[in-house]
């Protein structure tokens, strides 16, 4: 099986995190959207490969973090207020 939500897929897993029945179809369903963004890339260049490789990992790991959404919006909220402090340099 792969790593990542594809371990997370495997009983044994399941049972040592004692994960809820919830968590499980959500790792599921994580992993079964990693492989299915994986097919195909055989055929990119490689710079289009690796630009795929490291969107899926970034999606990935923001599904995974439970500050996913938080991080998101610090973000949002860092790239604002540099922009209104280039507005106020200009």
């Amino acid at each position: 099986m792969g790593g990542g939500p594809a371990l997370l897929t495997q009983e044994s897993v399941e049972k040592e995190l004692k994960l809820s029945d919830d968590q499980v179809k959500q790792a599921r369903e994580l992993a079964e959207q990693q492989r299915g963004s994986f097919r195909g890339l055989r055929d990119l260049s490689p710079e289009e490969r690796q630009k795929r490789v490291d969107e899926r990992i970034r999606h990935t790991v923001e599904s995974l973090s439970p500050l996913a959404g938080i991080e998101k919006e610090v973000r949002a909220l860092s790239q604002r207020l540099a922009d209104l402090e280039k507005k106020l340099e200009d």
